[in-house]
């Protein structure tokens, strides 16, 4: 669909995770579906299972056919939301949201993760 006044294509079947709200304006990201937020503010590195337990709240229904991962936020956060997206979705394919500050858009990167499959076909081969 395409918004008349911005002349941005919307996609509202697709979901924008936002790995952490830090204030940021993502509405750009909405150009790319409904914007989720999976944590927001600061996150206790040293006791993170409450976090945790709200993030695999929100990633759980992440479907990685349609819905992007937005990166925002400080790595200890971003590490803990890939490794949650892994363990619920055994991912092998992420679009990421990429924000560029110059154009003040985001773009998409695609990540195919060729080692992973290639030590999977290992692994059946042994």
């Amino acid at each position: 669909m395409i918004d008349q006044q911005t002349k941005k294509t919307t996609n509202r079947s697709s979901r924008v995770y936002v790995i952490n709200d830090g204030g940021h304006d993502f509405s750009d990201a909405e150009r790319f579906g409904e914007v989720l937020m999976i944590t927001s503010g600061s996150i206790n590195i040293f006791s993170p299972e409450r976090d945790r337990l709200k993030m695999v709240d929100v990633i759980k229904n992440f479907d990685p056919k349609k819905d992007f991962i937005c990166l925002a936020g400080g790595a200890f956060t971003g590490f803990l939301a890939g490794q949650i997206f892994e363990y619920l979705h055994n991912v092998e394919h992420v679009r990421l949201l990429i924000f560029n500050s110059k154009s003040r858009e985001y773009f998409v990167r695609d990540i195919k993760f060729v080692e992973k499959i290639a030590e999977r076909k290992r692994r059946e081969r042994d």
